[in-house]
């Protein structure tokens, strides 16, 4: 069996993964400025962080690309829904993003949380948006055991 999956997805499913993915870029690139400052850009944890960077822009762009093809391709009725084949390194790429963007959504809910003045509105968005991630990376996690015992299919 190969490491190829095929992902059938709807335009609002590669929407929140590319939302993912940019969520973490922008905490890396912040990150990435700190410790460029702070240690110098030669040090082991910078190129960790551009080494990370780089994999979720790759990621990102490609998706972008597949998009952009689909949309060229499709036809009317079909054109909220994508197609594209990844590697189960990209998948796992997936999953950390989705992983990383909840520690980053979790981490601003506790901090609304804190601030006696925090707007409900806010609050409750960035509670949906968690939910959005959670569904998304247990329905990627789930296809992958489906997958890994029988025939490799779309999530």
């Amino acid at each position: 069996m190969s490491d190829l999956y095929c992902a059938i997805m709807t335009e609002e499913t590669v929407n929140v993964i590319k939302d993912s993915l940019k969520l973490c870029m922008d905490a890396i690139t912040i990150k990435m400025s700190s410790v460029g400052f702070n240690e110098g850009y030669n040090s082991k944890k910078y190129r960790e962080l551009c080494s990370q960077y780089a994999k979720y822009v790759t990621l990102s762009t490609d998706i972008e690309i597949a998009m952009n093809h689909d949309n060229e391709k499709n036809d009317r009725f079909m054109s909220n829904i994508y197609s594209a084949t990844m590697t189960k390194d990209e998948i796992d790429v997936i999953i950390e993003s989705f992983k990383t963007s909840l520690d980053i959504i979790k981490h601003r809910i506790y901090l609304a949380e804190l601030d006696p003045s925090y707007d409900d509105m806010y609050y409750c968005e960035l509670c949906s948006e968690c939910d959005k991630y959670e569904t998304m990376l247990t329905d990627i996690e789930n296809m992958m055991k489906y997958n890994e015992v029988t025939v490799k299919r779309g999530f």
